[in-house]
């Protein structure tokens, strides 16, 4: 995965200089996916494919160009993939792929007041890259009549041409309550429609979709 080596340090450097001016506050996040692949194939054998559940935790830095416009920049460990089922003749097999990935996304943000400028509604949308920081492979194949076959692996020791960068688009909405002057707490949903085919080995593609469910707290500094 050579090319998480050249994402993650531009994207830091653009992090840390960004005008001191707009640093106004930092948001914590934590919450879950909900993610599946869109699966395409020419031979026409496409697996059933299933979501998977896993772990999102991020760090947002939000800088407003108005009262109602602002700039966000998210760095965010999200765990993605999926599971697939392939029936064909006395064989059964189960398959899962699971990635986790280092997003960043640079996103347009709207932030209206709701009631008394305790309650706001924010919307988001933006491009968005993921660096794979890890990757995992289960099989599971049951024939009938006969043995049945489990195997644990990495990406790397399944031998699977996994593209090791995926570049989306992601929009959202989330709910903000203001506590105090400085703090913050949200709840929301983002999703990120990944535009890069993630099986570079096949005629098979692959894309990966997720829905983000997490809550936050951010901190203004005035």
């Amino acid at each position: 995965m050579s090319q998480a080596t050249r994402v993650i340090p531009i994207a830091l450097f653009l992090l840390v200089h960004m005008p001191a001016a707009g640093q106004t506050s930092l948001a914590f996040s934590g919450g879950m996916n909900i993610s599946s692949m869109d699966i395409g194939d020419e031979s026409g054998l496409v697996p059933d494919v299933q979501s998977a559940t896993g772990v999102s935790l991020g760090l947002a830095a939000d800088f407003p160009l108005s009262e109602t416009l602002g700039l966000r920049l998210v760095g965010r460990y999200s765990q993605k993939g999926g599971q697939f089922t392939i029936s064909e003749g006395g064989e059964h097999i189960d398959a899962s792929i699971s990635p986790a990935f280092l997003d960043i996304a640079a996103l347009g943000r709207l932030r209206f007041p709701l009631a008394e400028n305790r309650l706001f509604l924010a919307l988001v949308a933006g491009p968005a890259v993921g660096v794979a920081v890890s990757c995992d492979v289960d099989f599971g194949v049951r024939i009938v009549a006969g043995p049945s076959l489990n195997i644990s692996q990495t990406c790397d020791e399944a031998n699977l041409d996994w593209s090791s960068v995926d570049l989306g688009l992601a929009g959202g909405a989330a709910v903000e309550v203001q506590i105090t002057d400085r703090f913050v707490a949200s709840s929301g949903v983002l999703y990120t429609y990944g535009l890069v085919d993630m099986d570079t080995s096949s005629a098979a593609s692959a894309h990966h979709r997720a829905l983000t469910l997490d809550i936050g707290l951010g901190y203004a500094f005035r």
